[in-house]
């Protein structure tokens, strides 16, 4: 039991020696992607709820498919928002909540977007956020946020040792 006890404390020390954010101007403009990401997913749920939004010539089985991602679109916008708040105010949990909404947005993006491709509705959508591009988009976005999480990460600067104190930059 010790063993699992040393195992976690030295987890805890090593994310939040990773989790410091020299890089404010990068982590603001990370924040207010992500926030302006959760505006949009929340507008679209609330288009479809609300004013029957869908593609124009939506492939068959969509309002089914469609409609089984509420929640996860969801829960993807709260972590949107969370790492927007955290990355504005440069909190070690911004980070955190950055890397889980890109790899949320990495997962909606590509099952979605691979969906309405294989219905063959990738030609065609021009303004429609149900669209193939709009989840290209998502993808790319995630992508750029787990790449930034990285970066800002990696070369953090130097590590703290687990024994001392970690402080203010």
């Amino acid at each position: 039991m010790q063993n699992l006890f040393n195992l976690i404390k030295a987890a805890r020390a090593a994310i939040a020696d990773a989790m410091r954010l020299p890089s404010a101007p990068i982590a603001r403009t990370l924040a207010a992607v992500h926030v302006l990401t959760g505006c949009v997913i929340l507008g679209y749920w609330i288009g479809v709820f609300y004013f029957d939004f869908a593609p124009l010539n939506p492939p068959p089985c969509f309002n089914v498919f469609d409609s089984s991602f509420p929640a996860a679109e969801l829960v993807t916008a709260l972590l949107l928002f969370l790492s927007g708040d955290g990355l504005m105010r440069l909190r070690p949990g911004g980070a955190v909540f950055a890397l889980s909404a890109g790899g949320a947005l990495l997962f909606m993006g590509l099952v979605q977007g691979m969906y309405l491709y294989n219905e063959g509705q990738d030609e065609g959508i021009v303004f429609s956020l149900s669209g193939i591009w709009a989840y290209a988009l998502a993808v790319v976005i995630g992508l750029i946020t787990i790449g930034v999480f990285l970066f800002m990460t990696r070369w953090a600067g130097p590590s703290v040792p687990a024994d001392k104190p970690a402080t203010g930059q």
